[in-house]
């Protein structure tokens, strides 16, 4: 098991527009991720790699992906 090292939102949804592509061809978007994280993984066709949260700083939530 591997982790994305801790990101913001904001840094995952750079991350993921530059390492994956939705289905409809647009950019991901910080609504499309905050689904993903209500979720808790990516969809089937990203990889189903779940989303881990923590809380390293106070009031900064920090997310990153578990990759197999």
């Amino acid at each position: 098991m591997k982790l994305s090292k801790k990101m913001t939102l904001t840094a995952l949804v750079k991350f993921l527009n530059e390492t994956k592509e939705k289905k409809t061809g647009t950019k991901f978007s910080a609504s499309d991720i905050q689904a993903y994280i209500r979720r808790g993984h990516l969809p089937k066709y990203l990889g189903n790699n779940e989303i881990l949260t923590s809380n390293a700083y106070d009031g900064v939530t920090l997310y990153s992906i578990k990759i197999s």
